[in-house]
């Protein structure tokens, strides 16, 4: 058995030392190349339209000041087979006539029907079975042409596989093109191109563009009206157009700026980053990492799962997010958020702000209007807030600094640190720590199991507490009519109150010592104020300890 293998290894070894020894056997047939020149002209009135159609050829067009459309190029053919190469060059026609309300150019292959009824090409295998076995049909073909145009024609090209650039033309202007580079430089009119494949670029065009695409890179450059660009999977750039601006993508990234007038952006899963947007901006962006600088108008942002960064923005803004982390900085009116479990971080809003966010830490600062908060589990930080204050939640730490307006807040488990209220304060909170710093307006506060202490309020206080330990303590002011209330179960409470002012104080607790320096009436229920005094209230299960200020 053992040389039976040795046999049978020894040939396999002899048979690939035969193949590396005579491999050019197994080469293919040589390839021949014929090359032929083009020229061609024809009279032609300005306003008129040039059609081309073309395949494998690259197009160099250009707008001039003459009544002549004039090519000039190289055709380029290549063949195993060299009498039918030449024989295939020499059948290749140039056309260049009349057409339409019009011109036609167009090159005419052998192996090409052309239906000009229907506008459709259809490729057909010519000859007989010895021009398929020697591969006629795969013949390649490439043709350059440099064409010369009125610049006030309007263009109408269909080519396939080569590059096309258009410059100085003043018509309209129409490309259909796939897998070949589309250039358009210094023209007017309007611009519709369709490509697949292959970059898009325009650049210094007077008028409306519109590009649509399949894997196109598309950059577009000093437009001055409108524009229109729907492609996919590569990136789209922009900077200067003049009026709006549509983009329509999938897996693009998008990067531009100056746009003067609205910009709407529908978009997937790559970055958007935007700047100087004169206009309104609409951004549906799934996935998308968004990022903007400068909005003249309003700016609807929606997204999910990537960070949105809007910064300057004149009118209002709205972001619908997902799991979006989102820092929004200067807008000038209302500004509505929505996302869940990351940041939100605001910082001058100079109209309202409202946020709900569901898991978001949020900190906000320097707004001027009125503010809503709902969120969950995570951080509240508000500072610098020239309106009022609404916040819900659930285990958020709250605190709130420098607050002009009033503060209510409904909350949970967690602590309540605030300094600083201009207006009044109410906080219901199960099971909330509170810890307040001078409050303007009257104080009213339910909570349970933990602290609350009060320092510098100026108007009358109110605290209901379950379990909760209470402590007012260097009270700036209480204004005519104002009262204190104070009520808790199995906890102390302290008050120190301003030694020159009148109180009628009612105390009493169920198992604790009541020690002040003020007159106490001892009662289970409130007693009426004499005129001219202020209306205290105490009551709690423990120490009840009155001192002055």
């Amino acid at each position: 058995m053992m040389k039976k293998i040795l046999y049978y290894l020894l040939i396999m070894l002899i048979f690939i030392m035969g193949l590396l020894g005579n491999c050019k056997l197994f080469a293919g047939p040589k390839e021949h190349k014929e090359t032929r020149k083009i020229n061609k002209s024809i009279e032609a009135s300005p306003g008129k339209i040039l059609t081309i159609d073309a395949e494998f050829t690259d197009l160099i067009i250009e707008g001039a000041r003459t009544n002549q459309i004039s090519v000039e190029g190289l055709l380029d053919v290549r063949n195993s087979d060299p009498e039918y190469l030449k024989s295939h060059l020499e059948n290749t026609r140039v056309l260049l006539e009349p057409f339409g309300n019009g011109y036609r150019l167009m090159l005419d292959f052998p192996d090409v029907n052309v239906d000009i009824r229907r506008g459709k090409k259809r490729k057909r295998i010519e000859g007989d079975s010895k021009h398929i076995r020697t591969r006629h049909f795969s013949i390649s073909t490439y043709a350059r042409l440099r064409i010369k145009v009125p610049a006030s024609q309007s263009l109408e090209i269909d080519n396939r596989y080569g590059d096309i650039s258009v410059r100085g033309m003043s018509g309209d202007i129409q490309i259909n093109n796939t897998s070949g580079e589309v250039n358009v430089d210094h023209c007017r009119g309007s611009l519709d191109i369709k490509n697949n494949y292959a970059l898009i670029a325009v650049r210094h065009f007077k008028g409306r563009v519109r590009v649509t695409g399949s894997s196109c890179p598309v950059k577009l450059t000093d437009i001055s009206e409108s524009a229109v660009i729907h492609t996919s999977y590569k990136p789209i750039t922009f900077d200067g157009i003049g009026g709006n601006l549509e983009i329509k993508s999938q897996s693009s990234v998008i990067t531009g700026k100056n746009v003067s007038g609205n910009c709407q952006i529908k978009a997937s899963y790559k970055g958007i980053t935007l700047e100087n947007i004169s206009g309104n901006l609409v951004v549906d962006g799934q996935s998308c990492a968004v990022k903007v600088t400068g909005i003249g108008g309003n700016g609807d942002i929606e997204s999910s799962y990537k960070p949105v960064e809007i910064y300057d923005v004149v009118g209002r803004l709205k972001i619908a997010g997902q799991s979006c982390p989102v820092t929004i900085k200067n807008v000038g009116q209302d500004t509505q958020i929505r996302s869940s479990y990351k940041s939100i971080v605001v910082n001058g809003v100079k109209g309202k702000l409202d946020i709900d966010g569901q898991s978001c830490p949020v900190f906000g600062s320097d707004i001027n209007g009125s503010i809503k908060v709902v969120s969950s589990y995570k951080p509240i930080t508000l500072d610098r807030c020239e309106g009022s204050v609404n916040i819900r939640t659930t285990s958020g730490i709250i605190i709130l600094t420098d607050i002009k307006g009033g503060v209510k807040i409904y909350s949970k488990y967690k602590p309540i640190v605030i300094n600083r209220i201009g207006g009044s304060l109410e906080i219901d909170g199960d099971s909330c720590a509170v810890k307040v710093d001078t409050v303007k307006g009257d104080v009213n506060i339910r909570n349970s199991y933990k602290y609350v202490i009060l320092k510098h309020t100026s108007s009358s206080i109110k605290v209901k507490g379950n379990s909760s330990p209470i402590a007012v303590t260097d009270i700036n002011l209480l204004p005519s009519g104002s009262k204190i209330e104070l009520t808790t179960t199995f906890k102390t409470v302290k008050l120190s109150l301003p030694a020159q002012l009148q109180f009628q104080i009612t105390a009493y607790s169920t198992y604790g010592r009541i020690d002040s320096e003020f007159p106490v009436l001892l009662r289970s229920n409130p007693s009426p104020a004499e005129a001219g005094k202020i209306p205290v209230f105490i009551k709690t299960s423990k120490d009840i300890i009155i001192k002055k200020d």
